[in-house]
C-alpha cells in the first residue's frame, strides 16, 4: 500500500483551488475560505518551501485550470460575495459566478486576460489536449446551481472559443485529467445525486465513450494521471457518517485494462482538494469539510485545510 507523507503547509488554507505542477514547482491558484482569494503560491518539491506567485487579476474559486505550453490557463469560477457587498446593494445573492478566462505565462510571471468563456459558469474542470484547452461542465452557482454537458474549446492560436462535444451527462464538480491525447472526466454531482461515470473523449472520434465506474460516486473530487494511470482522490460522497459526505478515499483507473483498484486513504477527509503529479511524484493538498453541528445535528460552517500530502507509491 501506498503511503501520505506530510510537508509544508500552504501560507493560505482554502478550498475550491487548483494546482498545477511544472517541473520542481506547484502552483496553487486563488480558491476560497470564508470569503475568496487571489493568491498563487508556489511550492518547490525539493526544498518543501512555499514562495508568492502574482495574484490572479479576477479573485475566484471553483475554478477549471489548465497547463499547456508553459502557460497556467485559469477558466470559470465563483466569488463569494461580502456582507459590505450585499449590504450595498440590497442583493443578498452569495455567489458571482465567472466567465473569466485569464493565462499565467510562466517564463515571464505575468498573468493576461483572454476572451471569456461563452457564458458563465462555476464547479467545472479543464483540461489541456491536443494545442487547446477545453472547459467541461459545470453550473451557474447563482441560477438554481443546475448542471451542464457543455463543452467549450479555447484555441490560443486563434484566442477564440468553439463548442465542442457535450458530455453525456450534466454534471458539476467533476475531475478531469488528459492522458495520451484523451480526456478522462470521472465523478460530479447533478440530477439524480453523486455520480461514478467515468467517461474518456477521443478528438479522431471527436465523441465520448462510457468506461468503467468509479467504485465511489463522489463529487468535488481531484484526479491526476501518471503512468498511464488515473488517481481519483478525495470529495463528497454523501456517506451519512462523516463529515458533509467527504471522503478521503484513493481509487486508481487502470487504463490499459479498464479496471479500477483502492489504496491508501489520505489522513483527512475531504472535498474541493487540489492534486498534481509532477516530476513522478503525487501531491495532494487544501480542501475542507464540515466543522461543526447544528442544533438539529445538521453540519454547518466549513474547516479549511492547509496541509499538504505527497502520496508516496508503494
Amino acid at each position: 500500500m501506498s503511503t501520505w507523507i506530510k510537508k509544508t503547509s500552504m501560507p493560505t488554507a482554502k478550498h475550491d483551488f487548483q494546482i498545477i505542477g511544472f517541473g520542481p514547482q506547484i502552483y496553487s491558484l486563488t480558491g476560497s475560505n470564508d470569503l475568496t482569494v487571489d493568491v498563487v503560491e508556489i511550492y518547490d518539491i525539493a526544498t518543501d518551501q512555499w514562495t508568492s506567485g502574482p495574484p490572479i487579476p479576477t479573485r475566484r474559486g471553483y475554478i477549471g485550470a489548465a497547463l499547456l505550453d508553459r502557460r497556467i490557463y485559469v477558466v470559470g469560477g465563483k466569488t463569494i460575495r461580502t456582507a459590505a457587498e450585499k449590504a450595498a446593494t440590497g442583493d443578498d445573492t452569495h455567489f458571482i459566478t465567472n466567465d473569466s478566462m485569464e493565462a499565467l505565462d510562466l517564463r515571464t510571471q505575468t498573468w493576461s486576460c483572454l476572451e471569456p468563456l461563452p457564458a458563465p459558469r462555476a464547479a467545472l474542470n479543464a483540461a489541456a489536449c491536443r494545442g487547446k484547452i477545453y472547459a467541461i461542465g459545470g453550473c451557474h452557482m447563482d441560477r438554481g446551481g443546475d448542471p451542464f454537458d457543455h463543452v467549450d474549446i479555447f484555441d490560443p492560436a486563434s484566442g477564440h472559443w468553439e463548442p465542442g462535444v457535450p458530455l453525456p451527462l450534466q454534471v458539476w464538480g467533476l475531475a478531469a485529467v488528459t492522458v495520451d491525447d484523451k480526456i478522462y472526466v470521472m465523478g460530479g454531482g447533478g440530477h439524480g445525486g453523486l455520480k461514478n461515470d467515468l467517461h474518456a473523449f477521443d478528438p479522431d472520434k471527436n465523441q465520448w465513450t462510457a468506461l468503467a465506474t468509479m467504485p465511489t460516486a463522489r463529487s468535488d473530487l481531484s484526479a491526476i494521471a501518471l503512468d498511464r494511470k488515473i488517481y481519483a482522490i478525495g470529495g463528497k460522497s454523501g456517506a451519512p457518517d462523516e463529515a458533509w459526505g467527504c471522503t478521503g478515499c484513493v481509487e486508481i483507473y487502470d487504463i490499459a485494462t479498464d479496471t479500477w483498484s483502492t489504496d491508501t486513504p489520505m489522513p483527512q477527509k475531504k472535498a474541493w482538494l487540489a492534486a498534481t503529479a509532477t516530476q513522478g511524484r503525487i501531491f495532494a493538498m487544501g480542501g475542507a469539510n464540515a466543522k461543526k453541528k447544528d442544533s438539529r445535528s445538521h453540519w454547518t460552517s466549513a474547516e479549511h485545510f492547509d496541509d499538504v500530502h505527497e502520496y508516496a507509491l508503494d
